[in-house]
C-alpha cells in the first residue's frame, strides 16, 4: 500500500493526483514477489519457537532477525532493497539455527511434565520448520 500525503481539500473539490514512477520501478517489484509470505512465515515459526520459552531454551537470533526485515523496513524505507536483496541469505541462516534445534534429546524425560515439555517443544519445532520449509520453497 501506498500512502500519499496531499494538502486539504474540500469533499466538494474534484482532486487529480498523478503519480510518477522512477525508471525501472517496475521491473524492480519482480524482487519483491513472495516477500511479504516469506516475512509472515517467518513471523509464524517465530512464534511457534517462542512457545516454549523460557521452558526450554530462546528463539534463535538468525529467527529474529529474519523475521524484524518488515519492521527494519518500516522504520527506514531508504534501506528496503538492501534488507530485500539480504533476506534469502538471513532466511538460510535462520533456517539452519532451527534445524540445529532439532535433534533428538538423549535419555529418558524425568517425569511426566518434562515428557509433555519435551513433547510440545518438539512439535513447535516441527511447526517452525515447516513455515521456514514452505517459505523456502518460493
Amino acid at each position: 500500500m501506498t500512502i500519499i500525503r496531499t494538502p486539504s481539500y474540500s469533499a466538494h473539490q474534484a482532486v487529480t493526483v498523478m503519480v510518477r514512477r522512477a525508471a525501472g520501478s517496475l521491473a524492480a517489484r519482480e524482487k519483491l514477489d513472495g516477500v511479504p509470505g516469506r516475512l509472515h512465515r517467518l513471523r509464524e515459526a517465530y512464534d511457534a519457537l517462542s512457545n516454549d520459552y523460557p521452558s526450554v531454551r530462546a528463539v534463535p537470533d538468525a529467527v529474529t532477525v529474519a523475521m524484524q526485515t518488515g519492521s527494519r523496513i518500516s522504520y527506514h524505507p531508504e534501506t528496503a532493497a538492501a534488507e530485500v536483496a539480504a533476506l534469502s541469505q538471513r532466511f538460510a541462516e535462520a533456517q539452519a539455527s532451527v534445524e540445529a534445534l532439532h535433534r533428538p534429546e538423549e535419555g529418558k524425560p524425568r517425569d511426566e511434565a518434562a515428557a509433555q515439555r519435551r513433547k510440545k517443544h518438539e512439535a513447535s519445532l516441527q511447526r517452525a520448520l515447516a513455515n521456514l520449509a514452505a517459505s523456502d520453497a518460493r
